[in-house]
């Protein structure tokens, strides 16, 4: 039975909640609100801190879809699984190996671990303006540098798409003897077709933090921490330090959400996905009409299902662009200095997509090139909602 239908069940029982949560299911206090499947750990709705029931079923279901060796569902993001992946690799006096744009969740397990930071750069990418894919080459290096270090956390997918060679990354980490974290918040929907990159346990991570809700369809903050080679990071660690950095009331309803997201990648992952491949296909066909704008395509490996529009070929900033997409009726993720960020999923629609790229080319005729005089932009900057 799904999280879902046993919420369903219990809130249809009619048994009388003498229980938390405070609200009692009652609707008068709802104003709309899903109050009459919010429950607490009561008979039959399993323990996240102790899973033997319900959501022992969704982590070995996230299990076998990633390739892990265990799975743990998060109801607070992806922060909370690298808080905990990092805190159990942690030994005392220690280094934690790190891109300089990791997501601040890295720089603050650190801290918290009482690790020394030890900060490699990928640079950007002179042609699109993009932060690059950390390489096997800079990890080596850094650990060369390092004599005692715990960790290396690789941030792949980046927040604009692009992908390192996990498995090299992996190879150059094992040859420290040194555990590979892969922050792959961004890339929950690797490893489902050939048309994405693979997902970062099946090839080598000893650890990897995939948020659901970014590119799936989960509730915000729904995630998994999936465990990789037990020889390097034990599972028994992972639970513990997650007892530590996951509440003791976990929301029901958003574990509800990480169970439904999972169970429909099961049931229908190879349908959904080959329907998402053809309208990125079409989408980017359309998007090749661009004469001032274009779409900037991460070196390497990356995921087509991240559209960056590059503002540098015409007069108009980044933010720019993304208000007159506002304006249009087009919300982004973000813009920066020099460009926008549109985020797509397997649940988009696909005329609405379509309707995007018309708009960008309809905004593009409108524009003169850029000021050739003016200092070129290297850097995407400050990205902002």
């Amino acid at each position: 039975m799904s999280i879902l239908d046993e919420l369903r069940r219990n809130a249809e029982s009619g048994a009388y909640p003498l229980h938390m949560p405070g609200h009692k299911r009652n609707p008068a206090f709802a104003d709309g609100l899903p109050f009459a499947l919010d429950v607490t750990e009561i008979a039959g709705f399993d323990d996240l801190h102790d899973m033997r029931g319900i959501i022992a079923e969704t982590a070995a279901l996230g299990a076998e879809l990633y390739g892990a060796t265990a799975a743990f569902p998060l109801v607070n993001g992806a922060t909370g699984g690298l808080l905990a992946a990092v805190s159990a690799a942690a030994k005392s006096g220690g280094s934690l190996v790190f891109s300089k744009y990791s997501h601040r969740a890295v720089y603050n397990a650190a801290e918290l671990a009482g690790l020394t930071p030890v900060i490699f750069d990928p640079g950007f990418d002179a042609a699109t303006g993009l932060i690059r894919a950390a390489s096997a080459e800079l990890v080596r290096g850094a650990l060369s540098a390092c004599a005692d270090a715990c960790a290396v956390v690789l941030t792949s997918p980046t927040y604009e798409g692009a992908a390192s060679d996990v498995a090299a990354v992996a190879d150059a980490a094992h040859s420290f003897g040194v555990p590979l974290i892969a922050d792959a918040a961004h890339g929950a929907h690797f490893g489902f077709s050939d048309g994405f990159p693979q997902n970062a346990v099946r090839l080598g991570a000893d650890a990897e933090v995939v948020s659901l809700h970014k590119t799936l369809p989960g509730m915000t903050q729904t995630a998994l921490l999936l465990a990789g080679d037990p020889r390097y990071i034990s599972e028994d660690s992972l639970r513990r330090k997650l007892s530590v950095f996951q509440t003791t009331s976990p929301s029901y309803i958003l574990l509800a959400s990480v169970d439904n997201c999972l169970r429909r990648l099961r049931d229908r992952a190879p349908a959904l996905f080959a329907e998402y491949s053809r309208t990125l296909e079409l989408l980017d066909a359309r998007l090749r009409g661009l004469t001032r704008l274009r779409r900037a395509v991460p070196e390497g490996l990356y995921d087509p299902g991240k559209i960056v529009i590059s503002t540098l070929g015409a007069d108009v900033s980044g933010t720019e662009l993304h208000a007159r997409l506002r304006g249009r009726g087009f919300e982004c993720e973000c813009s920066g200095a020099a460009h926008i960020l549109a985020m797509t999923s397997v649940c988009d629609d696909r005329d609405a997509l379509l309707r995007f790229a018309d708009e960008l080319l309809a905004i593009d005729a409108e524009l003169a090139p850029a000021d050739k005089t003016a200092a070129p932009i290297i850097s995407p900057g400050v990205p902002q909602k």
